[in-house]
């Protein structure tokens, strides 16, 4: 996913993926939120052993990349 947001300075990306964290928590921020959705998406993506990857420039936006393993499905799925 890739966007032409605001963008996340390059030391708070590793804080994007914490519960219940943001990188602006003030008061008067001007997005709303719980700071869950990314924390979620990450552990989602790590029970099916894949990894969330994040990266961004302030002022340009942010892409989010998903990689999840390759299974091949059951013969009588298939």
């Amino acid at each position: 996913v890739r966007d032409t947001g605001i963008g996340i300075a390059e030391e708070d990306l590793e804080l994007i993926f914490e519960s219940f964290r943001q990188v602006d928590s003030s008061f008067t921020r001007n997005y709303q939120g719980t700071g869950l959705g990314l924390g979620l998406a990450q552990q989602f993506v790590e029970m099916h052993g894949g990894c969330l990857i994040a990266e961004s420039e302030i002022g340009q936006g942010s892409t989010f990349c998903m990689l999840l393993p390759r299974v091949n499905p059951p013969a009588e799925l298939a």
